[in-house]
């Protein structure tokens, strides 16, 4: 079933006309604005504002999901219209930008495979992106989000004896705690999207586009052939972190390349697996106290190869 469907959710229109974006996926964008300009002085038709709390100023936020070429000529348009507000500094630190990437057209398992590739890459985003932005209340990463990885696990538990609804995923990922984690689980039941929290605050489009376009691949490699969240992480052990960050990022992963890259998506490989060994638990089996037991060839697969990259 997809998750829109499950969601009691209209599935997205197909856009053909993709541009410079890499998928037709529709996404929501907000950019969070410091100005002394009143938000009448950002006119556009893309976009509506709404008052920020955080910030002296106003949020400018896509009037609809949006899409390939449309997408691109709106926050093209954002740019234009920020770059005539009033301030010097109309992004400092406390601003933020927000992308929501539609999920509304993938299967649960597809869904589940989004979130095991964006945990395990999500200290590569962080990284790309201003330093400060981990270090924000409002934006934890899920290292320091463990009520994000708790329900997480309760959410996988569920898709695997396929007992979801949209109440229970209500209930899930409706929370504070939720929210303001880097990447939002909240915005699953709410939008039928996943939010990414880190990107700093930019009027930037180039920069947005390719922000986007990142978080667009990781999508694209989770829906691609019958992966699932265990088979992604076999293919993790079987040809290595460089090859696979390779494989689902293509050219964008010279772009997020660091020194340190490789136990910076350790880390991420291990939150990941956290709710990963629920998925490949038999029916009839309790997680709440059980985990693969020692026959278990990916799971002990799994612990050879970090052992040998600590």
């Amino acid at each position: 079933m997809l998750v829109g469907n499950l969601l009691g959710m209209s599935q997205p229109n197909r856009v053909t006309n993709l541009g410079i974006m890499q998928t037709g996926t529709h996404v929501g964008v907000e950019i969070e604005i410091s100005t002394s300009s009143s938000s009448s002085q950002f006119s556009s038709s893309y976009w509506n504002t709404v008052p920020e709390g955080s910030v002296p100023g106003f949020e400018a936020v896509l009037d609809r999901p949006m899409a390939g070429s449309e997408l691109v000529i709106a926050l093209e348009e954002a740019e234009q219209q920020i770059s005539r507000l009033s301030g010097s500094n109309k992004f400092p630190e406390m601003t933020s930008v927000h992308v929501h990437v539609d999920i509304r057209d993938m299967t649960v398992t597809q869904l589940i495979n989004f979130l095991t590739l964006s945990i395990m890459f999500e200290n590569v985003l962080f990284n790309y992106v201003e330093h400060h932005r981990s270090k924000n209340h409002f934006c934890l990463p899920m290292t320091d989000a463990t009520d994000c990885l708790n329900r997480l696990k309760r959410f996988v538990e569920q898709a695997r004896t396929d007992s979801l609804s949209r109440d229970r995923i209500r209930s899930l990922f409706t929370s504070d705690e939720v929210k303001y984690a880097g990447i939002n689980l909240s915005s699953i039941p709410r939008y039928g999207s996943l939010e990414f929290r880190m990107h700093h605050g930019t009027a930037d489009s180039t920069a947005l586009i390719r922000w986007i376009n990142i978080l667009l691949k990781i999508k694209e490699y989770a829906m691609g052939g019958d992966r699932s969240p265990t088979n992604i992480l076999e293919t993790k052990i079987e040809v290595g972190i460089s090859s696979i960050f390779e494989q689902v990022l293509g050219g964008y992963s010279e772009i997020l390349g660091y020194e340190g890259i490789e136990d910076d998506i350790l880390d991420g490989i291990r939150n990941a697996q956290d709710f990963v060994s629920i998925y490949q638990l038999p029916l009839g089996r309790n997680p709440t106290q059980d985990i693969p037991d020692s026959d278990s060839s990916l799971f002990n697969q799994y612990n050879q190869w970090v052992e040998s990259h600590e």
